[in-house]
């Protein structure tokens, strides 16, 4: 039931929570007349799915921040000058130029460091994953069946 996927804190600053409890929620059998529906989630909250769009592992919720060395490895490369310009990523790239002007920080709650934090700790689950995406993004596409991804969070996060 729906107590069952409240978060939890473990060891090693992890917080994760299992995103699917099955179909429904306990209301099979039951009709509706919607006319609208509105839902919202934490941002920051990151799953990866299958090519059938199911969550390979429990997600990684907003508050886990076992991704700061991935987060400190985007800053480095940010930062970093290219030999062959001699010009950092954001003077070659001026539209990456968010989070006080691409100064930083980066977030260790946001989507990339937790994607490269699968990739580094869970490659099984990154060859799996056809789609790491916004928990957000994932209840929209359960509630469409379409998957696009939050306008802020591309553009940001």
């Amino acid at each position: 039931g729906a107590l069952d996927t409240l978060p939890r804190k473990e060891d090693g600053g992890a917080a994760a929570s299992d995103d699917d409890d099955g179909e429904g929620g306990g209301c099979e059998g039951l009709e509706y007349d919607v006319k609208a529906l509105c839902c919202d989630t934490t941002c920051c909250s990151v799953v990866a799915l299958s090519s059938s769009r199911e969550p390979l592992r429990p997600s990684l919720l907003w508050m886990d921040a076992r991704s700061a060395p991935q987060a400190a490895k985007i800053m480095d490369v940010v930062r970093s000058h290219s030999e062959a310009s001699g010009r950092t990523v954001l003077e070659t790239f001026p539209e990456l130029r968010v989070n006080s002007n691409g100064e930083g920080p980066i977030s260790a709650e946001w989507l990339l460091p937790k994607a490269m934090w699968i990739k580094e700790c869970e490659p099984r689950v990154w060859e799996s994953a056809d789609v790491i995406c916004e928990y957000q993004d994932y209840i929209n596409y359960r509630l469409t069946g379409r998957m696009v991804a939050s306008s802020c969070n591309a553009a940001v996060r």
